[in-house]
This record gives C-alpha cells, structure tokens and sequence, in this order.
C-alpha cells in the first residue's frame, strides 16, 4: 500500500430495521434478533438492554450543558 493512499474508514454505519436478509440463508435480522436476545434475564443480554435508555441520558445531560 502507498503511503498516500490516505486513512481507511470504514463504510457509514446505520440502523437496521430487522428486516434486513441474513445472505445465504432465509433469515432476517430480526430472526436472529428474536434468537440471541429473547432471555433478558441472562447476565449479557442485560447490559445491552441498558445500554439504549443510558445513551439516551447521557445525551440529553450533555445538551443541557452546552
């Protein structure tokens, strides 16, 4: 690679719907969604559940500031 390639960014991310088709199989997002996070009570599931309503708080904490 050449020094003046420039920086590798990766492309934009953005939110999924659910709907979006896992290629190669006949499943969706939401299929695997509903799979890997139907037990909430689990100890790893329970974080990224809180994750959501945090990022929210901390958001509005840091508009209030500016």
């Amino acid at each position: 690679m050449s020094a003046d390639a420039g920086p590798l960014l990766p492309p934009p991310t953005r939110l999924l719907t659910g709907d979006e088709p896992i290629t190669g199989t006949s499943a969706s997002v939401r299929n695997f969604w509903a799979w890997a996070l139907s037990d909430l009570r689990t100890n790893t599931v329970r974080p990224v559940l809180y994750e959501g309503p945090a990022d929210a708080v901390r958001a509005a904490a840091t508009s209030q500031e500016a």
